[in-house]
């Protein structure tokens, strides 16, 4: 009651119209509980599509309730199946590898069912769910009104303070043009990376199947609130992850060095020009949200020195980061383990501050993965279930290294060729002898701490994901590799008390980050040339097919692209420069290997409608002559591709370039 009264009448009346609106959706729910107690409901299960592999047909089908009041809402509701009538003609024996994702249903049976109604089944209808997510939603409500209330007025304070600084505005245009000259090739090569071939085109995910809500709500806003499916609105995404990427570098050079300068900029561009971040910015739908899931975390350190606004803010921006782009966590764990080095070596704040700090973002961080994780998470579909998993490694694997292994296999032979990872490791000799010069602990003390920071920092910089069962190793997943950097190279300028230290470490910093704006011009020539090379052999395929297949029979095969056009000589010229690594991870493998999701994408770009790889048309059981190998025709055979037929499946095999820059 104290805390209510101490509110200010704003947040009074919030927190009196959010118990009120929790009433009345409580009522609403009653209501609904009580008009379907002790009550069946009656759903069709209508077949939708139906393909034929080998000898067995998969179905894909849809439940269609009757009553559009008491259907299944998966939110809110869970239903219990009475009983199952099928049509006649069929038994349930008949029905197997059932699978049920939401609405949909997919099954498999060796009888040729019609397309329409398959079943009818009644059900009873349990709202537990809604009165659990009212209750989440009525808690999490009364927690972000709590919240807010306690920072909001040093929040606008922190703010004021930042943005009103005199070289705000000029060190924010210095960095915004700076990311413009690193970038400027990708922006211009107009790539569609990856996930953009789908979306483009209306097709793909809106991010909700991996519980990134914020991701939605955030591109509807950028969208100019149109909803999925999305159109192509590039540039201007990646124009808006410039804009919070170059905040977020000021934001951490003004946390760390509690001063706006140039080499603060300079320092922090890592956080967006890694070598890794640069699939992040090829995204041309989700580069902003994972610059925003970045820029977020680093927030809640503007108020590291007072520890109840820290643990409210933390836990606010972890569960905003976590519900944008999860791979970001590492870069407030990373943040924690600096600010206690430097507090301990330079003997900044107490010894028990800086165990109180430390509890307290642990704590946090460890109360918002949970939170998210229970009551905000939702299962991944089964589509996409082999892709990652939310599930925890088991912990006797993680004490043997586990993701920690792969995750510095991956860090070292991805950079070991790149000049940034000289001046990176030189930084970071240079960040253990500023350490050891400039800290007030003896030599040996502040080596060791080095030391265990550098170690720590780097294997805690993948976070969360290290402890996941099914982890994602792609670039894009080591967002806390560009923050470990940051660190490093800001701490080597974090104390300047000797004159040639300084101005060694200036040039080695400098250096750095001038490599990492090199990298980035060459990989982004390198990626437009490899997508107007993949879309000129796209070209040549779709050129090749229609005079092998009558434009109305298109939907009805399929085509599959084996093989490999390699890259183009821009690409393999910039994969070689670096001797692979990286750039070579960098550079999707659309239409060069077969079994990439997106091998296909090209091929419609094109403007034709085939069956993909994954179609019925062409799965092995339907392309391969039973008690036989592979029976195929060669129908055309060029310098660019073989063109194969396999009953309704014609087979691409894809012939890479012929250029040799050593034969030249």
């Amino acid at each position: 009651m104290t805390t209510y009264k101490n509110m200010s009448k704003g947040y009074k009346l919030a927190f009196s119209v959010w118990i009120l609106l929790a009433i009345l959706a409580f009522i609403f729910t009653l209501v609904l509980s009580l008009s379907s107690f002790n009550k069946s409901y009656t759903a069709f299960l209508d077949i939708q599509g139906r393909v034929h592999i080998g000898e067995i047909y998969k179905y894909s089908a849809k439940i269609e309730y009757k009553s559009l009041l008491f259907r299944k809402l998966d939110s809110i509701s869970s239903i219990t199946t009475l009983a199952t009538t099928y049509i006649k003609g069929v038994q349930k024996e008949d029905i197997s590898n059932f699978q049920n994702e939401f609405h949909h249903i997919y099954f498999d049976s060796p009888k040729k069912l019609e397309v329409g109604n398959l079943a009818t089944f009644s059900y009873k209808v349990s709202y537990l769910k809604a009165y659990k997510n009212l209750l989440v939603l009525f808690i999490s409500g009364l927690i972000i009104i709590f919240i807010v209330s306690k920072v909001a007025s040093s929040f606008k304070q922190k703010v004021y303070e930042l943005v009103t600084k005199p070289k705000f505005l000029k060190l924010f245009i210095l960095s915004v043009i700076i990311y413009l000259v690193a970038l400027s090739a990708l922006l211009r090569g107009d790539v569609y990376y990856i996930n953009d071939f789908g979306r483009s085109i209306g097709l793909g995910d809106n991010w909700t199947g991996f519980s990134r809500y914020i991701s939605l709500y955030l591109y509807t806003l950028i969208d100019s609130f149109k909803v999925f499916p999305y159109t192509d609105i590039s540039p201007l995404p990646q124009l808006f992850a410039i804009v919070i990427l170059s905040l977020s570098g000021i934001l951490l050079a003004y946390i760390v060095r509690k001063k706006l300068d140039i080499l603060g900029i300079i320092a922090t561009l890592p956080l967006g020009l890694s070598p890794y971040f640069l699939e992040n910015l090829s995204y041309k739908f989700d580069s902003p949200l994972m610059s925003f899931s970045l820029f977020i975390l680093l927030v809640p350190f503007l108020f590291k020195d007072n520890l109840k606004h820290f643990i409210y803010i933390s836990f606010i921006a972890l569960l905003l980061s976590l519900s944008t782009y999860q791979a970001s966590n590492g870069i407030y764990i990373i943040l924690t383990l600096f600010f206690i080095f430097t507090n301990l070596i330079y003997k900044e704040k107490s010894l028990k501050e800086i165990l109180q700090f430390l509890f307290a973002a642990v704590i946090t961080f460890i109360v918002a993965i949970l939170f998210y994780r229970y009551f905000i998470v939702t299962p991944v579909p089964l589509s996409l279930s082999g892709y990652v998993s939310s599930n925890t490694m088991q912990a006797t694997k993680i004490l043997e290294g586990g993701n920690l292994k792969i995750y510095l296999s991956f860090i070292f032979s991805d950079l070991k060729s790149l000049p940034f990872f000289t001046f990176l490791v030189v930084s970071a000799l240079l960040f253990i002898l500023t350490s050891m010069l400039l800290g007030k602990r003896n030599f040996i003390v502040s080596f060791i701490a080095s030391l265990v920071f550098l170690a720590l920092a780097l294997s805690l910089s993948y976070g969360a994901y290290l402890a996941l069962q099914n982890a994602l190793f792609a670039p894009r997943a080591f967002i806390g590799f560009g923050g470990f950097a940051s660190l490093v190279f800001l701490g080597v300028l974090y104390k300047s008390k000797f004159r040639f230290l300084k101005g060694l470490s200036i040039v080695f910093v400098a250096l750095g980050s001038y490599s990492l704006v090199v990298f980035a011009s060459s990989y982004g020539n390198a990626i437009s040339a490899q997508q107007s090379y993949m879309m000129y052999r796209a070209g040549l395929v779709a050129k090749d097919l229609s005079a092998l297949v009558p434009r109305e029979a298109q939907n009805k095969v399929g085509v599959a692209l084996e093989g490999s056009i390699g890259y183009s000589p821009v690409t393999l010229n910039f994969i070689d420069r670096y001797y692979g690594g990286i750039a070579k991870r960098l550079i999707p493998n659309v239409m060069i290997n077969k079994a990439f999701p997106f091998t296909n994408y090209p091929l419609i770009y094109q403007g034709s409608n085939y069956q993909s790889f994954y179609g019925s048309a062409c799965a092995p059981e339907n392309t391969y002559i039973k008690d036989s190998s592979a029976k195929k025709e060669l129908l055309l055979d060029n310098s660019y591709q073989s063109i194969y037929k396999s009953n309704s499946c014609y087979f691409v095999d894809l012939k890479p370039s012929t250029w040799n820059p050593k034969k030249f």
